[in-house]
């Protein structure tokens, strides 16, 4: 037992010991719901990522068309 310790009843040890393993279940929880948050950032971001391509792929298709269009006309004349 150290100097500090010898300095606490055993009920304030067993105190102590309830206050780290909250603290500890505390730091516990707090990882678990950071990570669910950067996983739920992760998830939405890559959505987005996918909206970004699928718009940019419609975007594609419509100035294909387009130019087609202008080409059917400029042959038509």
């Amino acid at each position: 037992m150290t100097e500090k310790e010898s300095s606490f009843s055993d009920f304030e040890l067993i105190e102590l010991q309830k206050i780290k393993s909250d603290q500890e279940n505390e730091i516990k929880e707090i990882k678990q719901n950071f990570q669910q948050l950067c996983n739920d950032m992760l998830i939405k971001l890559n959505e987005k990522d996918k909206i970004d391509i699928i718009e940019v792929k419609n975007q594609s298709l419509e100035n294909g068309m387009k130019i087609l269009k202008e080409e059917i006309n400029a042959v038509g004349r």
